[in-house]
């Protein structure tokens, strides 16, 4: 099994009292148990190192303002700092937006500026940061990318305060703006967001990300006083007709600001209390898997009154699970590594069981702990195995759980594709409900199967691992941020 060594950065103290010390900024992207699958968060506990000079706010991936010079001189809209928002858009409003996907990563179409130009952003619920491309160092790098054409608006007022995230295997760089930015028809005026000019390991068809975590700083709150229902929604579907990193598709997810759509679950939200400082936390209440119970030993750093903190991160594409679980987990699983790759023998193409069940809010929900299984062919290929190194078994699964050093899971993509989940921030709770029919219909017309329970499970894993395998080409850092 892989297990990440974390470097540990400096990060800024929550003021809520149920999150003991959280943790300081995301290093995001180990790679998922093979150099080029899929990537996951992981969130690196406090240090004395130096602060990274970053955008500001109470935010997990912000540090402390620092005024920097911006390469080529400041322009006439570079000033203060310190802008209400403002929206033009009535109160009562609910707002929904189909979005793009490639199986595992979600975007949006924002549009920012005067006259306004659309972008496709990542959603990602584990970050709150807008930031998009304005330029690109390298172009091997972001050079296919879209970008934020800057002198085209004239609306923008640019900062000189600088932003800069680093990653495990590359980073991104900027300083802040405010401009006018719309999505879903919901829009605010002098919202605040980054501008890239600096962008490694990303040759992805997006412009960058929109952050809908819980920060001060998240695009969504400046128009949250406009809303019927003081929340947003989600549903992920799983699969989409294209696995192009640079062609998206619609295959049915769905962002709603300010409610719910009622046509895409089952039954009654459960509503389960959150630390929402930094991020939409959970107390994770129990996991099994084949009725043996998980160990889920507490951090005080990571726990919410008992139970460990289970993050809500729609940008990352794998359950991200502490090191003692996996002891449990991994063995169950039936994972072995063969060449640096984790992989999960199978008599078939519908693989063995892997069903996870993890207890939130004292509800009990299953996730498939594979992405997809296939022929020992085909995965030897995919990963650049020997056919001989796979010969015990005629087919191969992927996993879709890896390990971090903290003692703190992160819930992604697997685990939001089974459910649909709604965020509120006063108070804090994150809810949870059983995918309907329609949104099961919705995956299968996307061309995939929802990950639920009860699905086939042949149908949910091949598609779903033939989208992943090419998403693992075009993204070199899936969700970095």
């Amino acid at each position: 099994m892989h297990v990440w060594s974390l470097s540990k950065l400096p990060g800024i103290a929550g003021t809520q009292p149920k999150l003991h010390n959280p943790p300081g900024p995301r290093v995001y992207c180990a790679p998922v148990l093979v150099l080029l699958t899929l990537l996951l968060a992981v969130y690196a506990a406090p240090s004395p190192q130096p602060a990274i000079p970053s955008v500001g706010g109470n935010n997990a991936r912000e540090g402390r303002d620092a005024p920097i010079a911006v390469p080529g001189g400041a322009n006439k809209r570079h000033g203060r700092d310190h802008i209400k928002y403002q929206t033009d858009v009535k109160a009562d409003q609910q707002a929904g937006v189909a979005l793009l996907d490639t199986g595992a990563a979600y975007f949006a179409e924002i549009e920012i500026g005067t006259p306004a130009q659309t972008l496709k952003v990542m959603v990602d619920t584990g970050s709150s940061l807008l930031w998009v491309l304005d330029g690109c160092v390298d172009p091997s790098e972001c050079g296919k990318s879209p970008k934020f054409d800057t002198s085209a608006s004239t609306s923008l007022y640019q900062t000189t305060k600088p932003f800069h995230i680093p990653y495990m295997d590359g980073y991104t760089t900027g300083h802040m703006a405010y401009d006018t930015i719309t999505l879903a028809g919901q829009t605010a005026d002098k919202a605040k967001f980054g501008l890239s000019d600096n962008l490694t390991e990303w040759r992805i068809g997006a412009a960058g990300l929109l952050g809908m975590g819980p920060g001060p700083d998240s695009w969504w709150r400046a128009v949250a006083n406009t809303w019927s229902e003081p929340y947003f929604s989600l549903f992920l579907d799983p699969f989409s007709t294209s696995a192009d990193s640079y062609n998206p598709q619609n295959g049915g997810a769905r962002l709603i600001l300010g409610g719910t759509d009622n046509s895409l679950y089952t039954g009654n939200l459960s509503w389960v209390p959150a630390q929402t400082d930094v991020w939409w936390a959970v107390g994770l209440e129990s996991a099994t898997i084949r009725g043996q119970q998980v160990p889920l030993n507490v951090d005080k750093q990571y726990s919410i009154g008992d139970n460990p903190i289970a993050m809500m991160d729609s940008g990352s594409t794998v359950m991200s699970i502490p090191h003692d679980a996996a002891a449990t987990i991994y063995p169950a699983l039936g994972i072995q590594t063969i060449g640096g790759t984790d992989l999960i023998p199978s008599a078939n193409m519908t693989g063995p069981d892997t069903t996870v069940v993890y207890t939130l809010g004292g509800v009990e929900y299953p996730v498939d702990g594979v992405w997809g299984c296939d022929k020992a062919a085909a995965i030897a290929s995919a990963f650049s195995l020997s056919e001989s190194d796979l010969a015990r078994s005629p087919y191969w699964c992927v996993p879709n759980v890896a390990i971090n050093t903290e003692q703190y899971w992160v819930f992604g993509a697997p685990f939001l594709q089974t459910v649909y989940s709604v965020y509120q921030a006063d108070p804090p709770q994150v809810g949870f409900a059983r995918l309907s029919k329609q949104a099961v219909d919705t995956g299968n017309q996307g061309g995939g199967t929802t990950n639920v329970a009860g699905a086939d499970s042949s149908a949910r894993r091949g598609g779903r691992l033939a989208a992943m395998l090419a998403l693992a080409v075009g993204f070199g850092m899936l969700a970095c941020v």
